[in-house]
């Protein structure tokens, strides 16, 4: 049973991984997201709903690294880490 759990991964893909991950939450589980668009906590009630209400969702507006998919699904590449996030 997770403690925690950081997604990171495009926002697109947030709703299968919360409903893949559901079976191993448990209550008081801590869910971050990198990045979160708006929203994001409302998908994560959606998919989980009541054990919802016994998580913890955390979003982060965008990812602290530019990054590229070298092969789709597979492999990405990090060009570095932003100067500063606005």
């Amino acid at each position: 049973q997770a403690d925690a759990i950081i997604l990171a991964v495009p926002s697109f893909a947030h709703g299968q991984y919360f409903e893949a991950f559901a079976p191993y939450m448990k209550p008081g589980c801590l869910v971050a997201c990198m990045p979160a668009r708006s929203g994001g906590d409302i998908l994560f009630a959606s998919k989980l709903g009541d054990k919802a209400k016994d998580m913890i969702f955390m979003g982060f507006e965008t990812l602290p690294w530019a990054c590229r998919f070298t092969e789709w699904g597979r492999k990405a590449v990090c060009l570095g880490t932003k100067g500063s996030i606005l």
